[in-house]
């Protein structure tokens, strides 16, 4: 009886004090890991707003620029700034570029088509009979 008696001791400490032990070290792991899970969420999520923040404070400074350029251009008349390659106007939902307007300007217009499209370019001046 006496041996049954420890086995019977040594299932209750087991199921009272051992098993109640495990299952918190259990649980502690388990908030450990989902609080790891959370700190990775936000700070993915911190960096994808300082993302969106400096793109947008980039578009920002890039608009601004733009828009100064333009002020700048409008009041002088002349390109006073080298950031401006040639002036185009808007004719309803169509861009008219300046050599549309000012028959002196095809020396530019042929310069800007070799430039942007040189194949179309070369087949027009072939066409009119000035081949380089």
């Amino acid at each position: 009886m006496h041996r049954s008696r420890r086995h019977w001791q040594l299932i209750l400490f087991v199921a009272v004090l051992v098993l109640p032990s495990l299952l918190v070290a259990w649980l502690g792991w388990k908030n450990v890991a989902l609080d790891r899970q959370n700190r990775l969420k936000d700070a993915q999520a911190s960096a994808e707003d300082a993302r969106k923040r400096a793109r947008a404070d980039i578009a920002r400074d890039i608009w601004d620029r733009l828009e100064n350029i333009k002020l700048q251009e409008i009041g002088s008349g002349a390109a006073s700034n080298s950031a401006v390659k040639f002036t185009a106007w808007a004719d309803g939902e169509r861009l008219v570029m300046p050599w549309e307007r000012d028959p002196s300007a095809e020396p530019f217009a042929m310069r800007y088509r070799m430039a942007y499209d040189p194949i179309s370019a070369l087949s027009l001046l072939h066409l009119f009979g000035k081949a380089p």
